[in-house]
């Protein structure tokens, strides 16, 4: 037994001695390497393509181990059927934009529930409503954009135009002085589905009296978008733009329609505030204004359109 107890003692001191040789070792110098990360990032704003590549070689020399890869797209690519495409064959981006709402919904199985994230806190409520799924935040706005009618106040003066028009009689009469001065009125690009079919059936969305309550009713059947006055007074609108446009209207695209604008070959685009990086690489000495689309002659809750375009 004593034995045994000795014999047990030893080993504890050794122990104890192998233990104090590790703990006065210097420790082992080790290097902090971090998992190598790429990131497919899909950019739907042609326009800052540029600044867009910029900021993220700008990310990558913070965080070498970080490689992005951008893929833009926009223009007279359609950007959902593209991006259905991708995801159909696996091939889909792990970053891409969303416009909330039913969107939000259709996309719901690709969302990261973000509403843990630290700027949650520094955004509006309301900019947060389009992604907010069951109490979640699946997305992070953008930024902020608004549009209405951009026009050349240059071309404006020239053609004898010397108020900013409120209503479509005033729109009209400005239509007619720019052509009798050999100036064509309107840049059309209806060849982009979302310029009719989002931003400018918008606008007769935003003057109905009450537009949740219309929107409803449109959804239980009970209103319909072909029997709303509001709607044949956008009819009206576009039948101007037609009339006092360019030709082609539905074979020219946005790149094509910048164009026009830029050149001063049409005084009026339909767009809005993130044409600015195009005007000013393409015209930068441009007189330009902005002034909200007016679909008849009563005024209701005339204003540029602004929101938030992508999360």
């Amino acid at each position: 037994m004593k034995n045994r107890f000795l014999s047990l003692l030893l080993i504890g001191a050794v122990s104890l001695s192998l233990s104090a040789c590790q703990d006065e070792a210097p420790p082992e110098k080790t290097e902090k390497t971090e998992r190598k990360i790429t990131l497919d990032l899909r950019n739907p704003k042609v326009e800052i393509s540029t600044q867009f590549e910029e900021m993220t070689r700008a990310y990558e020399r913070e965080n070498p181990h970080v490689n992005i890869r951008v893929h833009t797209v926009g223009g007279a690519m359609d950007d959902l059927a593209d991006l259905k495409a991708e995801m159909a064959t696996g091939t889909g981006p792990d970053i891409f934009t969303n416009s909330g709402y039913e969107n939000a919904k259709l996309w719901r199985n690709y969302l990261e529930d973000l509403s843990g994230e630290p700027w949650i806190n520094q955004a509006y409520k309301e900019a947060l409503t389009p992604v907010t799924l069951d109490g979640k935040i699946y997305g992070m706005p953008v930024n902020l954009e608004g549009y209405g009618f951009i026009y050349n106040k240059d071309l404006f003066k020239q053609a004898g135009i010397t108020e900013q028009p409120a209503t479509l009689s005033e729109l009209t009469a400005a239509a007619e002085k720019l052509q009798n001065a050999g100036i064509t009125p309107f840049a059309t690009g209806y060849y982009e589905d979302w310029e009719l079919g989002d931003h400018l059936m918008n606008v007769a969305f935003a003057q109905q009296k009450d537009t949740d309550a219309f929107i409803r009713n449109l959804n239980n059947g009970t209103e319909k978008i072909s029997t709303n006055q509001t709607f044949k007074d956008l009819l009206a609108l576009l039948d101007l733009t037609i009339k006092y446009g360019n030709d082609n209207p539905l074979s020219t695209d946005y790149t094509m329609e910048v164009n026009l604008f830029t050149s001063e070959k049409a005084a009026i685009i339909q767009q809005g505030n993130w044409i600015q990086p195009m005007i000013d690489q393409a015209s930068p000495d441009m007189n330009i204004g902005f002034m909200p689309i007016p679909i008849n002659d009563r005024p209701l809750k005339e204003a540029l359109v602004v929101g938030v375009p992508n999360y």
